[in-house]
């Protein structure tokens, strides 16, 4: 992995964490109370996987509750979409698709 890459790497999964650090301190209520899934609709071991378990880990850290990576791969990642689509609306399942897009929170 080229520098420029892992630092494009570093600098998503951090503003990852301020959107998820931004949702924290916009609710009413503590968040996280119980673990996040931050779903990935590619298969395990790509870019977007990498970046996601990266920022699981800063998110667990920094919020001291575990932040769940699960793959959904398939139909060019239509099957994972329609996983956090079908979820509850309830915050604790995150939308990760690639290392460029901003992630949604259902």
């Amino acid at each position: 992995m080229t520098a420029m890459r892992r630092q494009r790497l570093h600098s998503d999964s951090a503003a990852l964490a301020l959107i998820a650090l931004g949702v924290v301190r916009a609710g009413a209520q503590d968040w996280p109370t119980h673990p996040v899934k931050i779903v990935v609709p590619y298969g395990p071991g790509g870019i977007s996987d990498v970046l996601a378990r990266m920022t699981a880990d800063r998110l667990s850290a920094m919020l001291g509750q575990r932040f769940i990576v699960e793959t959904h791969p398939g139909a060019s990642g239509a099957i994972g979409t329609e996983y956090v689509v079908r979820s509850p609306a309830d915050g604790y399942t995150l939308y990760h698709a690639a290392a460029r897009n901003f992630p949604l929170c259902r």
